[in-house]
């Protein structure tokens, strides 16, 4: 009956039947016979019935088939236990099954099953694994109660259908987040690495795909590389493709196609696991040291999306590892990428870019790069649907446009224009890697203006205020930076709009330092444009940058643009007492105390600027403003030294900081720069002395530092027309103390004065005539001036028609002609000039001009030339001026002409008139001169007539 019934249930139409007949129940019975045949075909009968799932519930539950079969696997009999095993793996084809299996204690009889050496038995087991497995509500158990160990076993046999069910149930038990460090550490890893070896393709296919599985848990990824899970991998990808060909029918409906004779699931799982394992810092050295670039290479090329996902995921887990970035990645690994780029599938474009732009972090690669072909995948993958693929494609360009070589290939290739695109994205992400690709691109002198023809400055003054992302606002004011450096930017970004969210972003130091740094940067380049001065002022600012300058965290790039963005504002003259009130001052002050040597130059020289103003000089000079400049006059930096030298020449244009500048020991360095070789320094020195010595109160403590003998050598000796000059500025200056005339003299100040007084400035001309006036007041140092040379500057200054020149020509000729041993010098020379002079309009001229004829006549020698060069008509002339002092010059002179009997005639002629007039009036000089006058004239018999005539007789 049990033979008959195991026959009859080998029909599928019959099973049901057979279980609606009722004769289960009796099958089930007999399948506990203690008869061998018996029981072997009733269990025969039962397995067969069981392969129908209809069946399953009347036998496992309704009729307790599932405990008998269960407890008949335990058999010790071959044929009953290999019968039973088969009845309960179809019965497992049910999921409803697997819970009763399970609470029957069916593990214990499937594992004794998987210990037996029948090879139909080994089989069953496997294939109970097998429909186990896929539930994960039973991997729990399994793995608790020992089931890995049998299949490992099961695996390790010849038998290759059982070696698939196992291997499938071990890929299944791999797949449980929980038990994978358990799976591992059981052998499971080694087992699915040798199984990853074998001929069979399903096998192989097994193998990978619960070696990827496990590689999932960051605990294993280390260890598949270490025991070795790297070989079989490259194996299946290098190895004969003669395999996939090969495969039998039923292997063959399980793929899912071909690649080169590679079988494609294989090939995917391959790739799934080489993604993962390069997730691991260790693993990415070891996967270039293992060679895995070739097989990835070529798994690039499988035109499968997910197999390039996975290519694409693995080299840039690889690229990550800094070791990796650096002469590891050759041409044919980077054109893999560039072609992974170009898949429309998102992660796999995303992670290609994202390779690319951690190798471009390597200067050395980023040339490389772009002459291998990177510019255009990356640049048609910024018009890609997928954000994070803009995002990374952005990201890279930045990185790559960081070298200077490619800044203007970016462009070139048409990456500028895209760029601007993506500025205006609404991912910030995106925005970010967008605007910092620009402000890379923006280094290059050419690309900055085609940015602007692009109108590429407004989404860059829009992300200003961007509220998404921080730094969003950052790099586009760091864009923003690169582009105002050209000069004709800088009213393009003013005429945009930019200086007020520029001003809002530099004030908001404390919540984003960064935004307001490069704000200010921003702001700091559009003041260097002398058409953005007075505008920025008048928008607010001057408050963030002065806040910039005052800054005490040690960030010099701030304080030092923030110093050179105030030293140009500061000069507009417009600015200026903005600056001042916004408090400037005291941050600039500091600043002169920095021990950066920027910021201290532009300090210095925005101190400068302020106190060249009137208004604003008393505010720089004071608050520690004067003592800046001095400790600056000792800087070790040149240039900080010629700036402190003019801020100090500016702040001495009031009389207190003339004298505070010795009181605070100013001289000594002063002196020492114009001791310097530094020929700028020592200009500004001596502009500075300038001011100095212009105080008279500063002048014997300026005699007593040597001071004199300084300017002396500088005014002879220098090599420079401007030391010259300003060191005769200052001796002059020093002239017009009446103590120091005659060492003045002494030490050889009259030859520079001399040479001064020819200059073609009629300012310098009347300074150096002015002090030689005063040097001339000393007798000894009339004999000086003349030997100097002094003369012919007189004779030619005294034609002059400038009034000052004419005064001071006029009193020196005065002051020269009292010494009697030059006059026949004068003169020979100076005749013209100071006939010139006496007949000029102005009163002093020609009082001083006619005391100097005076002067000359009373010697005898002199009275040829004089009357030659007109001088008695001259005096006759002035006889009648309306001037009491004049006619006292002029009659004295008349006098002293008269002493020489020769030239009595111009006078008997035309003079007599005036001087009886002058003997009438009430004046006692006047008097005393025309009696002279007469005394020297009646010994001559011709003046009789005119005297008697003239009244001269009631005179």
């Amino acid at each position: 009956v049990a033979a008959c019934l195991c026959h009859l249930a080998l029909a599928d139409d019959n099973r049901s039947d057979i279980i609606l007949s009722g004769a289960a129940q009796p099958l089930l019975e007999m399948a506990q016979s203690p008869d061998v045949e018996v029981a072997r075909f009733a269990n025969g009968a039962v397995a067969n019935v069981a392969e129908d799932p209809m069946t399953h519930r009347a036998i496992g539950h309704h009729l307790n088939g599932m405990h008998i079969l269960i407890y008949l696997m335990r058999s010790r009999h071959v044929s009953v236990h290999r019968e039973a095993a088969r009845a309960v793996s179809n019965l497992l084809t049910s999921e409803a099954s697997h819970s009763l299996f399970l609470a029957e204690d069916g593990l214990r009889s499937l594992f004794s099953v998987a210990a037996s050496r029948d090879q139909e038995c080994l089989y069953n087991a496997a294939l109970c694994f097998r429909k186990l497995t896929p539930n994960f509500a039973n991997h729990d158990t399994i793995i608790a109660k020992g089931g890995l160990q049998p299949l490992i076993g099961l695996v390790g046999l010849t038998d290759v259908d059982t070696q698939r069910q196992a291997a499938a149930a071990l890929r299944e038990l791999a797949t449980n987040r929980d038990h994978k460090v358990t799976f591992a550490e059981e052998g499971g890893l080694r087992c699915m690495i040798a199984v990853a070896r074998e001929r069979d393709l399903q096998l192989r296919v097994l193998g990978v795909s619960a070696l990827r599985h496990l590689s999932l848990s960051s605990r294993i990824k280390r260890p598949i590389v270490r025991e070795g899970g790297l070989g079989p991998v490259y194996e299946c990808l290098m190895g004969d493709r003669s395999d996939a060909a090969n495969v039998d029918a039923s292997v063959a409906d399980m793929t899912i196609g071909t690649y080169e004779g590679l079988d494609l699931d294989l090939l995917a799982q391959c790739a799934g696991l080489l993604g993962n394992l390069a997730e691991d810092p260790h693993n990415q050295l070891a996967l270039v040291r293992d060679g895995a670039f070739a097989p990835l290479v070529r798994l690039s090329r499988v035109p499968h999306a997910g197999i390039q996902m996975d290519v694409a995921r693995a080299l840039c887990s690889i690229s990550a590892h800094p070791d990796n970035q650096v002469g590891v990645f050759g041409p044919e690994e980077l054109q893999a990428l560039f072609d992974l780029m170009a898949n429309p599938e998102e992660n796999c474009a995303r992670d290609a870019a994202i390779a690319v732009g951690n190798l471009a972090t390597v200067t050395k690669n980023q040339v490389t790069i772009v002459r291998l072909g990177a510019l255009g995948p990356l640049i048609a993958l910024l018009e890609s649907q997928f954000d994070s693929c803009q995002q990374f494609s952005a990201r890279a360009l930045c990185r790559l446009s960081a070298h200077t070589a490619n800044q203007p290939k970016v462009v070139d290739a048409g990456g500028l224009q895209l760029l601007i695109k993506a500025c205006r994205s609404g991912a910030p992400e995106v925005r970010r890697f967008a605007s910092m690709a620009l402000c890379n691109v923006c280094v290059h002198e050419a690309n900055k203006l085609k940015l602007v023809k692009l109108d590429g400055i407004r989404p860059l003054i829009d992300m200003l205020d961007d509220k998404d992302s921080e730094l969003c606002r950052r790099y586009a004011a760091m864009a923003l930076s690169n582009l105002t450096n050209e000069k004709s930017n800088q009213e393009h970004v003013v005429r945009h709009g930019a200086v007020l969210p520029l001003i809002r972003m530099a004030m908001d130091a404390e919540a984003f330092p960064e935004c307001a740094r490069f704000a200010g940067f921003v702001l700091c380049n559009l003041a260097s444009n002398r058409m953005n001065r007075v505008p920025l002022v008048r928008a607010g600012a001057l408050p963030p940058l002065v806040a910039m300058a005052s800054r005490e965290d040690g960030k010099l790039e701030v304080q030092r643009s923030a110093a050179l963005a105030l030293y140009n504002i500061s000069c507009a003259a417009a600015n200026q007492l903005a600056l001042v009130q916004a408090n400037a001052t005291s941050a600039l002050i500091r600043l002169c105390g920095s021990v950066d040597v920027d910021c201290k130059r532009f300090a210095i020289m925005s101190l400068s600027n302020l106190a060249a103003n009137i208004q604003t000089r008393s505010v720089a000079t004071k608050g520690g403003g004067l003592q800046a400049a001095l400790g600056l006059l000792k800087d070790f930096e040149v240039d900080i030294r010629r700036y402190a030298c003019i801020c100090l020449g500016n702040m001495a244009n009031f009389p207190v900081t003339q004298v505070q500048i010795i009181v605070h020991g100013g001289l000594q360095p002063l002196l020492d720069l114009c001791n310097d070789d530094d020929v700028d320094s020592q200009r500004q020195a001596l502009m500075c002395l300038v001011n100095v010595t212009s105080n008279e109160a500063n002048h014997p403590a300026v005699m007593s530092k040597g001071t004199l003998k300084v300017l002396m050598r500088l005014a002879a000796d220098s090599q420079d027309a401007a030391v010259r000059e300003y060191a005769t500025f200052n001796v002059a200056n020093l002239a017009s103390d009446p103590d120091l005339l005659a060492q003045i003299g002494r030490a050889g100040g009259v030859p520079p004065l001399v040479y001064l007084s020819q200059s073609n400035n009629i300012h310098s001309q009347c300074l150096a005539f002015a002090a030689l006036r005063r040097l001339t007041n000393e007798p000894e140092n009339r004999r000086r001036f003349v030997q100097a040379g002094g003369l012919p500057s007189l004779a030619s200054s005294g034609l002059s028609a400038e009034l000052e020149i004419q005064r001071e020509v006029a009193a020196c000729l005065c002051n020269v002609t009292l010494e009697p041993s030059v006059r026949m010098d004068v003169a020979k020379v100076c005749l013209p000039a100071m006939v010139h002079l006496a007949q000029c309009g102005d009163r002093e001229a020609a009082r001083q001009a006619m005391g100097s004829l005076a002067n000359l006549a009373e010697d005898m020698h002199t009275h040829t030339h004089v009357a030659a060069y007109g001088g008695a008509r001259c005096m006759v002339a002035l006889v009648d001026h309306d001037a009491v002092d004049i006619h006292r010059e002029a009659s004295r002179a008349i006098a002293n002409l008269l002493t020489s009997f020769h030239h009595q005639a111009t006078i008997i002629s035309d003079g007599l008139p005036g001087l009886v007039h002058l003997a009438l009036g009430p004046d006692a000089e006047c008097q005393y001169n025309a009696a002279l006058s007469f005394r020297k004239l009646t010994p001559n018999r011709d003046a009789h007539e005119g005297i008697m005539e003239h009244g001269g007789l009631e005179a």
